[in-house]
């Protein structure tokens, strides 16, 4: 039986009784603030008295930088902090990922220049250098931030996908990728709860002191995102490269075209998303950097690339599985992508 409450978690601590009684000095309530609380000198200091007072840590926005060593203990892949409400909401970035959940109520996460409101249910990963704020001034907001390590990351969330070759290139240039400003994919699961069980599962762990804690966190990270990319990946937003407002079709495109590259045309994808031909061109281009053609040809070679490690295939066989016609025209392509010929690279794959 669960032993997380969530009456329990919605009880203000007193902390965040100490900060929303500041908060409501220091900020008209009933003013529309849509941008983060940002402190003035003095203001920082009272803040800071208040965690000294009752004896915490700094919360993640009481700083502007911080570090795996400061926030992840030596020998763990993992830290949970759960959000202090009324706490304030100052810009800050790190060199760990960061994986916000929300299990009740609401709160905005700023972005660097843009806004995302978030509800129940919703999950969002922000990238290590990424500039974010969060602003929870509500009673009713219950939200925890998993830490990880980037290689823990690394192995749970691009582990899961392995063969999902176009969507694993796409989100990991949308989580590193150097010229992008706003590294975060964000996921509406509709209060998922199947999705909401692991997170659980993942705090209690956390919190509680069984045997061989560090293994069964990774264990349940796993399957976290597993479940996470199973039934939501589709519907994934992610930052539009150059700063525009994101497109909520894009990860649905590139993983149709990843489920039928043998086939899938541009006209095709046009009358399944009801969007134009130039449209979806431009996006394909704008997000990935790369034309559509070339997306269906770098997905086929991988494939191809695969099969070849399959001995009980032959030559031609793969090349009617992928949805080629002509075989020097294969042959050219791969060489462009492996500097090898199909048979040399299967003989180097092969033990």
């Amino acid at each position: 039986m669960s032993k997380f409450d969530i009456e329990k978690e919605l009880q203000l601590s007193l902390i965040e009784e100490m900060m929303k009684i500041f908060y409501l000095q220091l900020m008209n309530p009933h003013a529309d603030h849509k941008l983060p609380l940002f402190l003035t000198e003095s203001s920082a200091k009272e803040y800071g008295h208040i965690y000294k007072n009752v004896g915490a840590p700094p919360s993640l926005d009481q700083l502007d930088t911080y570090t795996e060593e400061a926030y992840i203990p030596a020998g763990s892949d993992v830290s949970i902090i759960k959000h202090s409400r009324y706490s304030p909401a100052n810009f800050h970035s790190h060199d760990f990922f960061e994986i916000l959940c929300v299990l009740h109520g609401s709160c905005t996460n700023y972005i660097s220049s843009h806004t995302l409101e978030m509800k129940e249910g919703d999950i969002c990963i922000i990238a290590p250098k990424t500039l974010h704020s969060l602003r929870a001034y509500q009673d009713d907001f219950v939200g925890f931030n998993l830490l990880l390590r980037s290689s823990t990351f690394d192995k749970a969330f691009f582990g899961t996908l392995a063969e999902k070759d176009i969507l694993a290139s796409f989100f990991s240039k949308t989580l590193y990728g150097t010229d992008i400003e706003e590294s975060y994919i964000l996921f509406h699961t509709l209060g998922d709860e199947e999705l909401k069980g692991y997170i659980i599962m993942v705090l209690e762990e956390y919190f509680g002191t069984r045997s061989y804690k560090e293994r069964m966190l990774n264990s349940i990270l796993n399957m976290f995102f597993i479940t996470l990319l199973r039934n939501h990946e589709k519907a994934a937003i992610t930052p539009h490269p150059e700063g525009k407002e994101p497109d909520k079709k894009i990860i649905s495109i590139l993983n149709y075209i990843q489920n039928n590259y043998k086939t899938v045309s541009m006209p095709e994808l046009s009358t399944k998303f009801n969007y134009s031909e130039r449209h979806i061109t431009r996006l394909l281009k704008e997000y990935t950097g790369d034309t559509f053609l070339e997306i269906l040809q770098r997905t086929r070679i991988q494939k191809a690339a695969n099969l070849l490690t399959n001995p009980d295939l032959t030559i031609q066989d793969i090349i009617e599985l992928i949805g080629y016609t002509d075989i020097s025209h294969f042959y050219r392509v791969f060489r462009k992508y492996y500097h090898m010929t199909p048979i040399q690279y299967r003989e180097n794959s092969l033990p």
